[in-house]
């Protein structure tokens, strides 16, 4: 039977990430904060730079999975999760990168003056990615402690996640954010975190129906004002998050994120066609984050800026 869509209100989005849901290691005296991704709104994943020093901890157990990529430097590492015997001592070597198991106590040293990016990736999201691609419920995922992981993949997704941050149209990176915090999951969970069973193949090529993609479009277009997340998106579509993704990329021959953006400039192009509304206006209207937002989207898919365009 073909589900049917109701325009009803979606379920209450869970907060988004912050300080206080992860070690707040970068808040340590001995450590010169840099950012973090506070007050971005990102609800699936949090991420900080800090330049560290040595220290020595007891970690309390946090919910989230903890990746700690080494941006510059390295250090040595000596950790212990408490209740797993005896610890360890390695080397987290430049752009390599560690993974801190939840709801674990860990006592940890660490010896060096590395810059260490932390992400935090939150436990649903682990959860409904295993569910989705892998066909596992959350008691069959087992992230364990292990430093000094090299992964060219994982470091992109650190970088561009850095890279969000630091731009100051960030609000509008939420959705951005989302898509890279569900690839990292899904990384992860294919070849760093051990799980009992094999990927679910035809998970990957799960299709969205016909109906179900309208919808989205039809939703996408009607609330280009609001944040677009990919778990909104693909809760309109009735699918999990990592499989919505797959399909509407296979559907629509771009990705969630580059078709939200597409449509907002093509709704601004017909607002600076028919209007004389300001261009910060109708930038806030349309979900951009500030009118330099909607005027770097708009060049680059039409080569002039609004007030060109306009004139």
């Amino acid at each position: 039977m073909t589900p049917s869509y109701s325009a009803g209100a979606p379920s209450a989005a869970p907060a988004p990430l912050d300080p206080a849901d992860t070690h707040g290691i970068p808040f340590w005296p001995e450590h010169r904060f840099v950012l973090d991704s506070r007050g971005l709104g990102w609800r699936e994943v949090y991420t900080s730079l800090a330049a560290e020093r040595s220290w020595q901890r007891c970690l309390p157990p946090v919910r989230h999975v903890a990746l700690a990529y080494c941006v510059h430097g390295h250090a040595r590492v000596q950790r212990t999760v408490v209740g797993d015997g005896p610890g360890r001592e390695c080397t987290l070597p430049m752009r390599g990168f560690g993974i801190i198991p939840p709801d674990r106590e860990c006592r940890m040293t660490l010896e060096g003056t590395p810059d260490i990016q932390l992400i935090y990736l939150h436990r649903d999201l682990l959860d409904r990615v295993a569910a989705d691609a892998f066909d596992l419920a959350p008691e069959q995922v087992t992230p364990c402690f292990d430093i000094g992981l090299v992964d060219p993949l994982l470091e992109q997704l650190a970088a561009a996640l850095l890279a969000a941050v630091r731009d100051p149209l960030r609000p509008a990176q939420a959705l951005y954010a989302d898509t890279i915090a569900h690839t990292m999951a899904l990384h992860l969970l294919r070849h760093h975190l051990p799980h009992r069973r094999a990927v679910r193949a035809e998970c990957a090529s799960q299709p969205v129906s016909r109906a179900g993609l309208q919808h989205v479009l039809d939703y996408i277009e009607a609330h280009l004002g609001r944040p677009l997340t990919l778990a909104v998106l693909a809760r309109e579509a009735r699918m999990g998050v990592h499989a919505f993704g797959t399909a509407f990329t296979r559907a629509m021959g771009v990705t969630p994120h580059a078709w939200v953006v597409q449509q907002r400039v093509e709704r601004a192009r017909r607002e600076l066609e028919a209007t004389d509304a300001p261009v910060a206006d109708i930038a806030h209207r349309l979900g951009f984050s500030s009118q330099s937002h909607l005027t770097t989207a708009f060049k680059r898919r039409t080569g002039l800026t609004p007030a060109a365009y306009r004139r």
